[in-house]
């Protein structure tokens, strides 16, 4: 995780005690790049009112209820960019209950996941990184 860059400012400030389900996201902007050099953009759209997000495009599918993200590509997948800005969201690595006082994490966000891999399909190959960039100045 990084603090340094130029900060997204936000337009409404950010609600205490935050955490957010997949519609959550809806507008954000998904880049998928594939090992064969062909992409898809695509926009995170809520699937129900109240929990439910996701996007899905001809080579890839995205799902986020409350916790875990599920991802799904029939390409080999080479970078995976997720802009959350457009959605007026943020990822956070905060995984307590309570506000995150060491200064790196979004202030008030609660319930944040750091990149875990839960399940591999066998013969997966490659190795997966993850960074997080650009911090957020709350208005």
């Amino acid at each position: 995780m990084t603090t340094t860059g130029t900060a997204f400012e936000t337009v409404d400030g950010i609600r205490a005690d935050t955490s957010f389900r997949g519609v959550g996201l809806a507008g954000a902007i998904i880049v998928a790049t594939y090992a064969d050099g062909t992409s898809e953009r695509l926009t995170w759209a809520a699937l129900d009112p109240y929990t439910n997000g996701g996007a899905s495009g001809a080579n890839i599918s995205m799902f986020f209820a409350f916790s875990e993200h599920e991802l799904t590509t029939d390409k080999p997948l080479q970078l995976l960019e997720i802009n959350l800005a457009p959605a007026n969201s943020v990822f956070d690595i905060t995984t307590t209950m309570e506000d995150d006082l060491t200064g790196i994490n979004t202030p008030t966000s609660q319930n944040g996941f750091p990149f875990t891999l839960l399940t591999c399909p066998e013969g997966q190959n490659g190795s997966i990184s993850v960074s997080y960039s650009n911090i957020v100045n709350l208005a």
